[in-house]
C-alpha cells in the first residue's frame, strides 16, 4: 500500500528552454522538479546546482566550528585531519553518482570553497574538484573490479568442490558397481 501523502514523483527530463507541463500520473501524488534521495539533490533537468549549493552551506557551517577550534588552540595537523572527516567526505559523499552531472560553475564554486579553506589553513594542500571526482570514480571501479574477481575466484572454487565430489560419487559408483557384478 503506498502512502499517497509522502510518495512524490519526478519526470526526469534533458534541460530545455520550452517548459513542459507534466500532470502527476496517480492522482494524490504530488509532482515535483527536484527530490532528496539518499543525500543527494536530484533535480528533474539533472542538474546538481540544488544539491552543490546545499552541500557548500552545510560545508560553511562546518568551516565555523573549525574556525573555533583554530582559535582555541588546535594544531595545523588535527585541523587538517578535521577539515578531512567533516568537509572533504560531505563532498565525496556520493560523488560518482551526481559528480558526472557538475557543471563547470558548479566545480568552480566547489573549488574556490576549498581554495579559501587552504588559505585559511585547514588543510595541508589544494584539493581540487576534479581531483576528488578521479579519485573516487576510480577507487568505485577498483572496488568493483574487486567484488568481480572475488565473485569470480568464490564461483571457481564452489564449481571445483562440485566437481571433486562428482568425481567421488562418480568413483565410488563405479567401485560398487564392479563388485556387484
Amino acid at each position: 500500500m503506498v502512502n499517497l501523502s509522502k510518495t512524490k514523483e519526478i519526470s526526469f527530463r534533458r534541460p530545455s528552454p520550452v517548459q513542459y507541463y507534466f500532470v502527476p500520473s496517480i492522482d494524490g501524488v504530488e509532482l515535483v522538479d527536484h527530490v532528496k534521495s539518499s543525500g543527494v539533490i536530484l533535480h528533474q533537468g539533472l542538474s546538481c546546482d540544488r544539491h552543490v549549493s546545499a552541500m557548500l552551506k552545510q560545508c560553511s557551517q562546518r568551516i565555523y566550528l573549525l574556525r573555533m577550534l583554530c582559535s582555541q588552540g588546535l594544531s595545523a595537523d588535527h585541523l587538517s585531519t578535521i577539515f578531512v572527516g567533516l568537509i572533504v567526505s560531505r563532498v565525496l559523499y556520493a560523488l560518482p553518482a551526481w559528480g558526472v552531472f557538475a557543471s563547470v560553475g558548479q566545480s568552480g564554486r566547489i573549488d574556490a570553497f576549498l581554495k579559501c579553506a587552504y588559505k585559511f589553513g585547514f588543510s595541508k594542500d589544494i584539493i581540487t574538484f576534479n581531483e576528488l571526482l578521479t579519485k573516487s570514480g576510480s577507487s568505485l571501479f577498483l572496488k568493483m573490479q574487486y567484488i568481480v574477481s572475488v565473485s569470480t575466484i568464490c564461483c571457481h572454487q564452489k564449481i571445483s568442490r562440485l566437481t571433486s565430489l562428482e568425481t567421488e560419487i562418480a568413483a565410488t559408483f563405479f567401485h560398487s558397481a564392479i563388485l556387484v557384478f
